[in-house]
This record gives C-alpha cells, structure tokens and sequence, in this order.
C-alpha cells in the first residue's frame, strides 16, 4: 500500500470529514494519488478539486480523477459556498 494510502487511512479513521478539498495548483502536491486514495479508502466522501487556469488538463480529465466538484480560480466566496452547499446537500439527500 503506498506511503499516502496509509496516511490518508490513519487521518481519515481518526476524523470525520464532510468534505475534502485538493488543490490542483499546490506545490508537491500529488492531486491525482491523494484524490484516488481518499475514494480508495472513503469512496463515498466527497473531493472538491480546486484547478486554476490550466489549459492542459481539460474539465474531463479532471473530473476523471473522481471529483465531485471542480472549483475554479480565482475563488468567489459566495458561489464556491454555494458549489460546496449543492455538493453536501446532494451526498445527504443520498445517504
């Protein structure tokens, strides 16, 4: 098991999470891995990514890495709030 599958693991067994954001654009941030451990482990938490303006990674590449939501910058408070409460009302309507 990779070294971020067990540590997610560790962190996800001690809290409970609503939700879980990435940031696309973070130094020596593994996007991809930390987003395919956590559905690995947690498939059901939901993961809003936050993508910049890169042109290279098209909306359905993203989404293929299983978000649940793609957070645009430069970040709007108001509309991400609102993305964010449609997504967690969506995964409570389910449950």
């Amino acid at each position: 098991e990779p070294a971020i599958t067990k540590r997610l693991r560790t962190i996800l067994k001690k809290n409970k999470f609503d939700l879980v954001i990435v940031d696309l654009n973070a130094p020596f941030n593994e996007s991809s891995k930390i987003i395919a451990a956590i559905k690995k482990i947690e498939n059901g938490l939901p993961v809003a990514l936050i993508a910049g303006d890169d042109k290279r990674r098209p909306l359905r590449a993203l989404k293929k890495l299983g978000v649940d939501l793609i957070i645009g910058r430069p970040l709007e408070i108001d509309s991400t709030f609102n993305l964010i409460s449609q997504t967690l009302s969506i995964r409570d309507s389910s449950e």
